[in-house]
């Protein structure tokens, strides 16, 4: 399976300072299972990288995964749940968060 990332994002994977992928629990990321590789790419570039999954848990939501995981490993930098979930924001609504609830993807 492909994953688009920003580059920033990419780089954190790539380096391994960012080992959880965090999406909405649609259809598209429920069929992953442990052992399954992801490439993750960058938006407009050919790089890659893969990954193999390791660990996937399903949470009613971000501020949820952000209590049971180091939050420092999903999204690096931030410190703190409500941070987390402001960059989680950038991406995706409160309401399309309550509707699918969220998954956790480690690698």
């Amino acid at each position: 399976m492909e994953f688009q990332v920003q580059k920033r994002y990419f780089d954190l994977i790539k380096s391994w300072l960012k080992i959880y992928e965090w999406r909405l629990s649609k259809d598209k990321y429920r069929h992953l299972k442990v052992w399954d590789i992801i490439t993750f790419k960058p938006n407009w570039s050919d790089e890659f990288v893969e990954k193999k999954v390791t660990s996937i848990h399903i949470y009613w939501s971000f501020a949820d995964a952000g209590l049971h995981l180091w939050i420092e490993k999903i999204v690096p930098g931030t410190s703190n749940i409500g941070s987390m979930v402001e960059t989680y924001r950038e991406f995706y609504s409160k309401e399309d968060e309550e509707r699918y609830n969220v998954i956790m993807i480690g690698f």
